[in-house]
């Protein structure tokens, strides 16, 4: 009887302070929540704006995030899984990308997109938001987002440069054909390709510049990643940021998921089927139904789709040559924002299969520009 006692007690302090955290997470919740009560918003009246964005990239495992994160009973998503809004479609022609920011565009979008979970951004412990994976590399985007949801959480997930671009590419080639030259092979495309990618990059003199160059090629372009971050910072401290890697998703998923919880300050959930990689389209990648009954991981998963891929598509020597040797200079660009905590820690597969060394001493100033072109650009960003 003298044991129990003491048990009770501490069981009894264990749920008052899970009951306090719940509370203190509410009011944080309250606090985050951006209320509409804009005349021309008059169907969201009381509702919190959107507060969380996935951006993307393509091919990058935006798919998995929404089928994982849309388990969560607080999460409202949007009526569509991927509006691709602010882009304009899949972020091919980044000049039509919808960069206005007035009430009424704010309004077109909302009532298009979050109908039906209007009732439920009214309860504040609630968090709204989509996943759009054509967001990271739209040039105006972050401008606009910020203009009208300016506590807005910012989710990325990266992937390795040149398998994500010949992912891209097997997709394009086999699924959907609209993007030009995709109907041969991936060498012939990156051919034809890449010097305009480099031409365009050398008379970008600025970050928006340059990631109006990147969103330009879907192929290519998209598989550099310190550029948009960049631009985003420009607009949003690093604070309201998440930058992760696939690696991450795929080894280590349930800890991932904790990480978004914390950056979205939502109360932990038990996901299911944190193993299994999804993909919108079900006919390419990783297939929802193939992976849930044949119980692969998401690593085997993501092995297994960049094996496919590249029987499918092989990539000659002097094909990935060009590749690496164009995007190594981005990635060790990457390396330095994820040293300086705008990004997670770059995966050590990444350092390894980039051949960055994990200990060398790198100027600062080196590592912080690129050529393109025969002319030097600085990179800036907002470590805020």
């Amino acid at each position: 009887m003298t044991h129990i006692l003491p048990l009770r007690v501490a069981c009894l302090l264990g749920v008052a302070s899970r009951l306090a955290s719940a509370v203190s997470l509410q009011q944080q919740q309250a606090e985050d929540c951006d209320v509409m009560n804009d005349d021309k918003l008059k169907e969201f009246k009381n509702a919190c704006k959107p507060r969380f964005m996935v951006l993307g990239p393509q091919k990058c495992g935006t798919s998995t995030l929404w089928a994982i994160m849309s388990q969560h009973p607080n999460i409202v998503g949007s009526d569509s899984k991927e509006p691709n809004w602010f882009s304009n479609g899949n972020g091919n022609v980044p000049s039509n990308a919808r960069c206005g920011t007035t009430p009424e565009d704010f309004h077109a979008y909302l009532s298009q997109f979050f109908k039906g979970g209007q009732q439920k951004m009214r309860d504040h412990k609630n968090v709204a938001g989509e996943w759009s994976a054509t967001y990271l590399h739209c040039p105006c985007c972050p401008a606009v987002l910020k203009a009208f949801m300016p506590s807005l959480k910012l989710i990325s997930i990266l992937r390795d440069p040149i398998q994500r671009a010949l992912s891209r590419f097997a997709e394009q080639h086999t699924a959907i054909h609209d993007i030009a030259d995709t109907d041969g092979t991936f060498d012939d495309y990156v051919q034809r390709h890449l010097p305009l990618l480099r031409e365009c990059m050398s008379t970008a003199t600025s970050v928006l510049a340059q990631t109006t160059c990147l969103s330009e090629d879907n192929i290519l372009g998209p598989s550099i990643y310190e550029i948009p971050i960049q631009n985003y910072l420009a607009h949003f401290p690093k604070g309201q940021m998440l930058v992760t890697y696939l690696d991450n998703l795929a080894a280590q998923p349930a800890a991932l998921m904790e990480k978004i919880e914390r950056h979205l300050k939502l109360n932990h959930f038990e996901y299911k089927h944190l193993s299994s990689h999804y993909n919108a389209e079900g006919e390419y990648g990783w297939d929802k139904a193939t992976l849930l009954s044949s119980g692969k991981t998401a690593q085997q998963a993501a092995a297994e789709d960049d094996f496919e891929v590249n029987v499918n598509h092989p990539i000659s020597e002097e094909t990935h040559a060009k590749l690496f040797d164009f995007y190594r200079p981005h990635v060790k660009q990457l390396k330095m924002l994820a040293d300086d905590g705008i990004t997670d820690p770059m995966p050590q597969k990444w350092i390894d299969d980039w051949k960055l060394s994990p200990g060398a001493s790198i100027d600062y100033k080196q590592e912080h520009t690129v050529s393109y072109g025969g002319s030097t650009h600085a990179l800036q960003y907002h470590p805020k």
